[in-house]
């Protein structure tokens, strides 16, 4: 675009050369011939000193290069008996009629006739203004001021011929001007389009480097601001958008749990209320007294285990809720697990399990009792209600990184491994059947995960040596 206006400048230089200057030259030269003869014809018409008119004309022509003045003083004009005398006019001779037409020159003075003549003999152009003074008595004086016109066209020619070449140049070296000056102007535009594309993407990690004071360093430094403050937005909300997501699903995963408690309690509930009705109903009709002994233990039998999931359903509630924070105490674990044992005793007496206990040291911890107390009764349940007819039962009590670990492990089939995450939710249940057998609620586990996580502490569950082993554990208080 520079190079273009460069090479239209030029272009209108030259037309404006070859169309125009011609006119304003000739209207140029109209003006100085017509200035000049008006200066001389002042001059002579007030004082005619040859010494001052020749002076003023010399002083002319030398200021206007190309104008000649020509003054005759004629003492009888319309007569040829005496020549024309020459007052100034470069030597020249005016008898021969060439410079002066005095016939019609005395019919003009203070306005001239102007005229363009060509010469016959040279061929050249001249443009004239010539008048006369009709002085006192009988002295005339006769005033031509003329220039050529020639030299007009030989100036353009020479003109349009040096700005062609010096157009040419100029165009080079503005070329070259641009290509040098365009990477410099050009880069940090470049690099403002690179980085509001990237901005445009989401990317944030492109910088522009400013290296100029000028409007574009200027713009560099407030797309660099812009993508600062953006990027930090866009954070901000892609934090809150996550938070926002994460409670989404936490509400999701709570109605979920809400809905999945329900059916379970509803499920629990149904079977022995349902017992409870129909045995019910059947002591209305009169049954002999052994089935009624019988539909009276039916009937305590299922309103005993209604009442053991109420009070867990309470439990869970009430620790779910928050209402029961840990009161925590110093206490020594291994106490807590002899104790636990002692409670089972009559149990273990009874399907005649033996019970192995490993860790000679006790350790100190502080924690809840009662809650802890729960957790070791939970797993000792558990492995009772699924221990085999190997009969294996061990408790291992061992200590890493200032913890404590209780685990219980009970010979019996292996818990499948799409269970093992789902162990710890509320009322689920591996085996149904099995479960329905001894009572259970699915909720011992759940109870456990509470507890354990209320106290920031650790659990978990492993298929090891053809059976189960659940696992707690705390941080030991030192003595």
């Amino acid at each position: 675009m520079l190079v273009g206006v460069v090479v239209f400048l030029v272009g209108s230089s030259l037309l404006a050369n070859t169309f125009v200057l011609p006119s304003y030259y000739y209207f140029r030269q109209l003006e100085a011939i017509k200035e000049a003869y008006s200066i001389i014809y002042t001059i002579v018409l007030n004082d005619p000193n040859p010494e001052l008119i020749y002076s003023t004309a010399k002083k002319l022509e030398s200021v206007n290069a190309g104008i000649n003045v020509y003054i005759i003083a004629d003492t009888n004009a319309l007569s040829d008996l005496d020549p024309p005398l020459l007052v100034y006019g470069r030597g020249q001779s005016f008898g021969s009629g060439n410079k002066l037409n005095v016939t019609v020159a005395q019919n003009y003075s203070i306005n001239p006739l102007i005229e363009k003549k060509t010469d016959k003999g040279s061929g050249m152009q001249y443009l004239r203004a010539m008048g006369s003074i009709h002085g006192d008595g009988y002295v005339d004086y006769y005033i031509t001021v003329e220039t050529t016109l020639e030299a007009i066209s030989a100036s353009v020619g020479i003109s349009n011929q040096f700005q062609l070449y010096y157009g040419a140049i100029i165009v080079i070296i503005s070329g070259i001007l641009v290509l040098l000056f365009s990477n410099r102007f050009l880069r940090p535009i470049l690099a403002v389009n690179k980085a509001t594309k990237q901005m445009a993407r989401l990317d944030f990690s492109q910088k522009i480097e400013v290296t100029s004071q000028d409007e574009v360093g200027e713009l560099a430094q407030n797309i660099n601001f812009l993508s600062r403050e953006l990027e930090s937005t866009i954070s901000n909300l892609q934090k809150t958008n996550a938070q926002l997501q994460e409670e989404l699903k936490h509400r999701e995963q709570v109605d979920r749990m809400r809905q999945e408690f329900i059916s379970n309690v509803s499920h629990e509930l149904k079977t022995p209320i349902a017992l409870i009705m129909g045995y019910a109903e059947g002591l209305k009709i009169n049954v002999n007294e052994e089935d009624r002994d019988f539909y009276c233990d039916v009937i305590a039998d299922e309103a005993n285990k209604m009442n053991k999931m109420v009070r867990r359903l309470l439990y869970v509630a009430q620790l779910d809720s928050g209402a029961m924070q840990p009161e925590k105490t110093e206490f020594y674990i291994g106490d807590v697990v002899n104790r636990c044992l002692d409670k089972q005793s009559i149990t273990l007496k009874e399907k005649d399990i033996q019970v192995e206990v490993d860790g000679e040291k006790n350790y100190l911890v502080e924690a809840d009792l009662e809650q802890i107390e729960q957790v070791v009764t939970n797993y000792l349940t558990n492995a009772l209600n699924h221990i085999d007819e190997k009969k294996k039962l061990r408790i291992r009590l061992s200590d890493h990184d200032g913890w404590v670990k209780v685990a219980v492990y009970n010979s019996g089939k292996a818990i499948p491994a799409e269970s093992l995450p789902h162990l710890w939710e509320s009322f689920y249940k591996v085996d149904k059947a099995r479960t329905r057998e001894y009572g259970g609620t699915g909720l011992g586990l759940y109870i456990v995960r509470t507890i354990i996580e209320a106290h920031q502490g650790g659990y978990g569950v492993r298929n090891i040596d053809e059976g189960v082993e659940f696992w707690f554990e705390l941080p030991i208080l030192p003595e």
